[in-house]
């Protein structure tokens, strides 16, 4: 799952070209911070929808699904009264099973790969490891991201 230069070159493969349909639009620099996940999002959606020829080709759905099973983990998490920033293992598990449907997901459709490719989202998923700054940072640009698919155009067919 770690080994993303391959999992791209797979993705090459397959196609015949690039990871963006033959678009040879550089993917945009993100960083994803509490001070960037906006603009961050916006770049990646604008990325995404120039690469396609001005199209969103993943759907509201794809990327509701997505944000859907994290808001039960943020659910989640805002009724854990523990303190601190370490998350409980319970919840740890549901993350890593998180990142493993956003893998399954990009297996099965190359538009959903292209998204997480570009947003970097499973990269993200990986860098809570435990803490709850992180998944809340995560959470808020998985939020950002749904919002500008929808601003830009997206669609659910």
């Amino acid at each position: 799952m770690n080994d993303r230069k391959s999992w791209g070159n797979q993705n090459q493969n397959r196609r015949g070209g690039d990871q963006h349909g033959g678009s040879s639009l550089p993917k945009p620099d993100i960083k994803i911070t509490e001070s960037s996940y906006v603009e961050d999002a916006e770049k990646v959606i604008l990325h995404l929808k120039n690469a396609n020829g001005g199209r969103l080709k993943i759907t509201t759905s794809q990327l509701r699904n997505i944000l859907s099973m994290a808001a039960d983990i943020y659910n989640q998490l805002l009724t854990d009264d523990s303190c601190g920033d370490a998350l409980q293992p319970e919840i740890s598990q549901r993350i890593d099973y998180l990142r493993v449907r956003c893998v399954y997901s990009a297996g099965r459709d190359n538009d959903v790969r292209d998204f997480l490719d570009v947003s970097k989202l499973t990269e993200q998923i990986g860098k809570i490891a435990g803490s709850r700054k992180m998944f809340m940072l995560f959470y808020r640009y998985m939020e950002a991201l749904v919002a500008y698919h929808r601003f830009h155009g997206g669609k659910d067919n």
